[in-house]
């Protein structure tokens, strides 16, 4: 799943600095070296737009040097202090923040290069939280919408897209597409069920053009679910033919592998009922002994066991034995 660029991105966040910038590069590298998506760049604490440049602080060392500040000394030492600390540090960051694009590995997402300043406050809370995220979005909102508009769902970082990963294809086939049976898609941008926006599902009913809704259904905490759902709420994956899984899903059953598939495991667990410990907990409780027969009847029935809280002694000492 890590290598899937179209589920997976890897996002960087750094501050402009020699070690951070170095070990990003490193990072960089190593990422792409092992087909991982890097799509953003997140580079912290930043003051190369607020500070003083270095002839604005000379100028203001030398209107204190003469006294012309309506300031006590005391309070004009600690202000020229500041500015030079803050000065010296955007001479810095601006060095390693152009080093860091100048990077071969960043040259394919500069555009997802994201400036985020030094804050004057701690960044927790909500209201901290939806201003923060405010510098995270290519156009920001304004103060008056703030609350609202960043409420309001998921916003992209920047360029949150697939356009530049595959040519805009992403999107053309989903503005073409209509929904048809068996057809695998994936849930976006649902705002008051946000739980269900990344999950993948199958179309099980075509779309309704009163509604412009078709029926979902999905698998979601292990169960499955049918959802009526808009078409700009869904981003087609695969065509029903290309998906087994979507096959399964269309007549209502969950996809589950195969008894060729589920045997070496089977055979695993079978031998577990032979080591002493396993078998002194099972012939001792009567729950453990008929969880055991039912399972070995039906393999997939341990799911049903999985969540059980009487059942977790058993499974914890079985997976600490069995090794694949």
């Amino acid at each position: 799943m890590l290598q899937d660029q179209h589920r997976t991105r890897f996002i960087v966040v750094c501050i402009a600095e020699y070690l951070s910038v170095s070990e990003t590069q490193r990072l960089l590298r190593e990422l792409k070296k092992n087909n991982v998506r890097a799509s953003h760049i997140v580079v912290n604490q930043l003051v190369v737009d607020n500070a003083l440049t270095k002839e604005e602080l000379a100028e203001l060392e030398g209107l204190a040097e003469v006294g012309n500040l309506h300031l006590s000394q005391q309070l004009l030492n600690k202000t020229v202090h500041a500015c030079r600390l803050t000065t010296a540090r955007k001479s810095i960051q601006e060095k390693y923040l152009g080093q860091l694009k100048s990077f071969p590995e960043t040259q394919d997402i500069l555009e997802g290069i994201c400036e985020l300043p030094l804050l004057a406050e701690e960044v927790t809370g909500n209201d901290a939280l939806l201003r923060f995220a405010g510098y995270m979005v290519r156009n920001p909102p304004t103060p008056d919408s703030l609350g609202k508009s960043l409420s309001a769902g998921p916003k992209s970082l920047y360029d949150d897209q697939l356009e530049s990963l595959s040519g805009g294809a992403a999107t053309e086939d989903s503005s073409t597409w209509t929904p048809s049976k068996g057809d695998e898609v994936k849930i976006i941008d649902l705002i008051k069920s946000a739980q269900y926006n990344g999950i993948d599902g199958v179309v099980i009913s075509p779309l309704d053009p009163e509604t412009n809704r078709c029926g979902i259904r999905i698998i979601y905490e292990g169960k499955t679910k049918t959802l009526a759902l808009q078409q700009k709420n869904l981003v087609f994956l695969h065509q029903a033919k290309k998906a087994k899984k979507a096959k399964a899903l269309t007549k209502g059953d969950v996809f589950t592998p195969t008894m060729a598939e589920q045997q070496p495991v089977v055979n695993k667990a079978k031998a577990l009922l032979d080591d002493p410990e396993i078998k002194a907990m099972i012939e001792g409780s009567p729950k453990f002994k008929d969880a055991v027969e039912d399972v070995l009847n039906n393999p997939m029935n341990v799911m049903k066991y999985l969540s059980d809280p009487e059942m977790s002694p058993l499974i914890s000492k079985a997976m600490s034995k069995l090794k694949f």
